[in-house]
């Protein structure tokens, strides 16, 4: 699962100092998503050296630092996962090419060179997981007080180290216990982006993820268990900050207004100013002869704790006090309404647009914003409608078309689809009301998927929550038929 990274680069932006490409040295327990590792590289052929290259050395570099008792390694299980995915996966995939491989199948003796294609055949996937296993049990040593966990199917259990014969021992939400009895056993989870949320009691704990929507999971996770949450970091591809929330860091420190720079002027480039002397100068054979060097990908560290406490001290001006327990909750509604692999997002709806209008967008989802009784923030449709997107439309996208000031929801997503002067492309991305509908219900339930995965009802059968299952064992849709209430 993930989300827009421009959201990752509004954090960064306004809590530079939560970015650091220094490996953090005060972790306990270390989550290594291993989903994002199944790509093998090219030139591997061998299976053993594929799990050398991107599994051992790696899970040997962090049992080497000093202070890690715990190394989880994460898989997703695709038999769990939540039925809403079926939603935006299905088009997804059918881009790809498929390639049969039976479950009885095991894995043939070298890498195939279709492996790439064959990852989307969940029984091959599942044949490469369980190797990749298989050898961590055997190859990675660990010291006396070290043990390494597997979340795969199933509860988690410690394949090496401290209790490696309790493949019973349970994990609850808020970390684990080698007595069976203090918890329940733990809800099975298929998707690796949320496993991390059970492990946070446990100690401080560095993720080791690319997906943008592990910060949010930890941001939305840590804000539920307030006092008790420790230290989370996220490594993560090195982002530059967005310009929008740059400007909105500057002003909070400064407390003067940045003015916008005015638009540098495009220089006319004169046709006939390449001259004979520039073209005897150039070697035609350099382009072809001179090698393609690939700068190698950089990393850095988010300190989930800074990135909150900055994130809050900006949305807390705009958030009523009863609310601002719940703000990052909130936030994860914005980032949901802005599409992610569980909706279909606004169209023209960003980090950036929601950063510069952050003054008029963010009330009208506090306004929307209620309180369940899990602790959880469910948004009102009605609400964000004439308060959010409405605001949207009105005063950011289509500011300079004549529009009805005071016009319902319905009736100014019927002026601007009918508007001559707004192009046809822009008009057939108006989100219906039906359909706004549909994207909030979703949205309800991806925040608390988000924030308290464990608890969180089926997305199909436990409750209103925009997706549906047309026909008997059919494809699951959004449910966009219900029309947006009064």
């Amino acid at each position: 699962m993930t989300i827009c990274r421009s959201f990752v680069e509004t954090m960064k932006s306004v809590s530079p100092q939560a970015f650091s490409i220094e490996t953090p040295t005060d972790v306990s327990i270390v989550f290594i998503d291993g989903q994002l590792k199944l790509q093998c590289p090219e030139g591997i052929q061998d299976w053993f050296e594929f799990f050398q290259a991107l599994f051992k050395r790696m899970i040997d570099k962090y049992l080497a630092m000093d202070g890690i008792t715990t190394i989880i390694l994460g898989f997703d299980d695709s038999e769990n996962s939540p039925p809403a995915k079926a939603a935006t996966q299905a088009k997804r995939r059918s881009k790809h090419e498929k390639l049969d491989w039976s479950a009885l199948q095991p894995l043939p003796p070298t890498i195939p060179s279709t492996y790439s294609t064959l990852l989307m055949n969940r029984a091959f996937k599942s044949r490469v997981i369980l190797f990749i296993i298989d050898q961590v049990t055997m190859f990675c040593k660990v010291r006396p007080d070290q043990r390494i966990i597997i979340d795969y199917m199933g509860n988690p259990y410690t394949a090496v180290g401290v209790g490696s014969g309790r493949v019973n021992t349970i994990y609850g939400p808020n970390g684990a216990s080698t007595d069976a009895d203090q918890f329940e056993v733990a809800c099975v989870l298929g998707e690796c982006d949320v496993k991390v949320a059970r492990y946070m009691g446990m100690g401080n704990i560095l993720l080791i993820a690319v997906d943008s929507d592990y910060v949010l999971v930890a941001l939305s996770t840590m804000e539920r268990l307030g006092i008790k949450a420790p230290r989370v970091y996220v490594k993560r591809i090195l982002l530059e900050p967005g310009n929008a929330a740059l400007k909105i860091a500057a002003e909070e420190a400064t407390g003067i207004e940045v003015k916008k720079k005015p638009p540098m002027k495009k220089q006319k480039k004169d046709i006939f100013a390449c001259s004979t002397e520039n073209k005897e100068n150039i070697d035609p054979s350099a382009e072809l002869t001179a090698p393609v060097v690939k700068k190698p990908r950089q990393y850095e560290y988010a300190d989930c704790v800074l990135i909150g406490e900055s994130m809050r001290k900006i949305l807390n001006k705009h958030t009523p006090v009863c609310l601002q327990g719940h703000t990052m909750r909130i936030f994860a509604h914005l980032v949901s309404l802005c599409g992610c692999d569980f909706t279909r997002g606004l169209a023209y709806c960003n980090s950036n647009i929601a950063m510069k209008n952050l003054a008029i967008l963010w009330p009208g989802l506090c306004a929307a914003a209620s309180i369940d009784a899990m602790g959880g923030v469910v948004m009102d449709s009605r609400i964000v409608a004439e308060k959010f997107v409405g605001v949207l439309w009105k005063e950011v996208q289509f500011k300079k078309f004549s529009v009805n000031k005071n016009a319902s929801f319905e009736t100014l997503y019927k002026e601007l689809s009918t508007n001559p002067s707004i192009s046809q492309f822009r008009r057939d991305r108006l989100i219906s009301p039906a359909h706004l509908h549909c994207l909030v219900r979703t949205g309800n339930w991806v925040a608390s998927y988000w924030s308290d995965s464990e608890r969180t009802p089926c997305s199909l059968d436990g409750g209103d929550f925009g997706f549906v299952r047309r026909l008997y064992g059919g494809a699951i849709e959004f449910d966009d038929k219900v029309p947006l209430p009064s």
